[in-house]
């Protein structure tokens, strides 16, 4: 199974992922990118980082050898890897009932009140 890997909306590399025995290998190679980069992969459920890129040559490069259940662990199904994690975009907020002003919004996981005068 092959991954495109993005930075930016352009994709920039590919994720080969292979089985192994018991084993998954996941293999990517990306285009270099000055700094520390974090190869992170996104599905359906959220994103988990799989590690650091670390330079090879002209390229970035990770090779991670993962168990079965490892590998199921992460955001399946897969739908591509990423320099930077997405972030969810957070609803609209919704007006309280008695119509007073009142909003809840939700922040960090937690729902708070706001008054409007």
């Amino acid at each position: 199974m092959s991954v495109s890997i993005v930075d930016g909306g352009r994709e920039i590399g590919r994720l080969e992922i292979r089985s192994e025995g018991l084993y998954r290998v996941l293999e990517a190679r990306c285009a270099y990118r000055p700094g520390v980069q974090r190869l992170w992969l996104c599905g359906d459920s959220g994103c988990a980082c799989l590690g650091v890129l670390a330079p090879e040559g002209a390229y970035l490069t990770l090779r991670k050898r993962l168990s079965r259940s490892a590998f199921e662990a992460l955001p399946q199904p897969l739908r591509r890897a990423a320099l930077q994690p997405e972030t969810p975009k957070p609803p609209p907020p919704q007006p309280m009932p008695d119509g007073k002003g009142l909003q809840r919004i939700k922040l960090f996981g937690k729902t708070f009140v706001v008054y409007r005068t």
